[in-house]
């Protein structure tokens, strides 16, 4: 048995830099929610070129790809979630490649950033495809790689499943359904010296996300007689407001974590022009899922409630819909032994404190398949963990020295979850 670990190290090592240089060239380039052309186009060639029985194209709604690796031996399919896409952040991390690329999002020309790791996630599994490829002759069953887009959420005005939703509806995903996932996030605020690290615990792990988009409709009009229009800046910012009271006065702490924030709040075009249209657009996130309906419909009383007494019309558009995330507690117990003997004692930390709490459509599988979803740690080796920018920080940085660590974990759990 401790041969199989050995050869993981070995040739997991063998591909370090390989997978070092592929994560910076999808840095450099980044693509944003639904538009991982060129990402998706570099991960099915790869795929193909280093032997992957079957690859697919084209899936969840164009940029989604699915590699099928047909081990020697027969044995279950096991499936590794690696997501593509990046975020409308405007880098300034002073890399030497770092993105100076910008994208079309909705009416807008916005700057793109991997600041939230997918450019490592999508570099790791990539080069776990390489290593496993070698070591074809040592699995039991088949390995499916997936290389999801739009895990942030869709692009403007996509309608239809995407995501991680998407990928579990398609047939190709159904017909070769894994018997067990993992999916690892790079997290840069775990404690300094700790990169290469697995975290994760049993349970709920991610907190479920409801995302959404007010519009508010008015009357235009010359801003000294404000009363012959229809202003719908001042009721946008008192939704903005009210819409604190909700985690304030309405959830009971102890029993729900409630975070509901509101990331872009824009109208009007001049200063002495009544703004007829405002838009607001954040999300809500909590932990304890059976609350589900009554946060939204107490979003959807203060949009209604506010609109009136503003004379605007108020429109609630619930964007997208993420729920929580479970890892599972035997799929733990069998594989956290084993992802230790490669990465080394005391490299699986098995705590909920070093579980990160934010949403991850990396719950879609789990709610069909056993599944752990772990955060690697990228932390810098030295300095203060309370000046680290986190994720989706124009200046967060991953510490390169997680990334062959996260190879060695994604082969670790492909080769041996088969063995008894």
């Amino acid at each position: 048995m401790e041969q199989l670990f050995d050869a993981i190290r070995t040739v997991a090592g063998q591909h370090q830099q390989e997978a070092i240089a592929i994560r910076r060239k999808i840095h450099q380039h980044p693509e944003m929610a639904n538009m991982e052309m060129r990402t998706s186009a570099w991960a099915a060639r790869h795929l193909r070129g280093i032997g992957v029985d079957e690859v697919y194209e084209g899936l969840a709604g164009g940029t989604g790809v699915i590699g099928i690796l047909h081990g020697a031996h027969d044995g279950p399919t096991v499936g590794l979630r690696g997501d593509m896409d990046a975020q409308a952040v405007r880098e300034q991390s002073g890399l030497p490649f770092s993105s100076q690329d910008t994208c079309q999002w909705g009416e807008e020309t916005l700057p793109v950033t991997h600041c939230c790791g997918h450019d490592v996630h999508t570099a790791m599994l990539m080069t776990t495809a390489t290593v496993l490829a070698q070591l074809r002759n040592l699995i039991r069953g088949k390995v499916m790689f997936v290389f999801q887009p739009a895990e942030e959420g869709p692009s403007p005005g996509w309608k239809g499943l995407h995501g991680a939703q998407a990928m579990v509806q398609e047939p190709i995903f159904q017909k070769n359904k894994p018997e067990a996932m993992l999916a690892l996030h790079v997290d840069p605020k775990q404690p300094i010296g700790t990169a290469g690290e697995l975290s994760f615990a049993a349970g709920q792990t991610c907190m479920a996300i409801s995302a959404f988009s007010i519009e508010l409709t008015g009357i235009g009009g010359h801003n000294a007689t404000p009363w012959q229009g229809v202003d719908t800046l001042l009721p946008a910012a008192q939704i903005l407001q009210a819409l604190q009271h909700v985690v304030t006065r309405n959830v009971n702490p102890n029993n729900n974590r409630v975070v509901l924030t509101v990331g872009q709040l824009s109208g009007g075009t001049k200063y002495n022009i009544i703004a007829d249209r405002a838009v607001i657009r954040g999300a809500c996130r909590f932990s304890d899922y059976q609350t589900r309906a009554f946060l939204e419909g107490r979003i959807q009383d203060i949009v209604t409630g506010t609109a009136l007494a503003g004379n605007v019309q108020g429109k609630l558009i619930w964007d997208m819909h993420y729920p929580p995330n479970f890892n599972s507690q035997q799929l733990m117990d069998q594989m956290a032994p084993r992802l230790e003997r490669t990465l080394g004692v005391g490299k699986i930390i098995n705590q909920g404190v070093r579980c990160q709490h934010v949403p991850d459509d990396f719950s879609y599988y789990t709610l069909e398949i056993p599944s752990i979803y772990a955060l690697l740690s990228c932390s810098p080796d030295t300095g203060d963990l309370a000046t680290v920018p986190g994720l989706h920080s124009p200046d967060m940085i991953v510490n390169e020295r997680c990334i062959p660590k996260g190879i060695e974990a994604l082969v670790t759990f492909a080769l041996t979850y088969s063995l008894t």
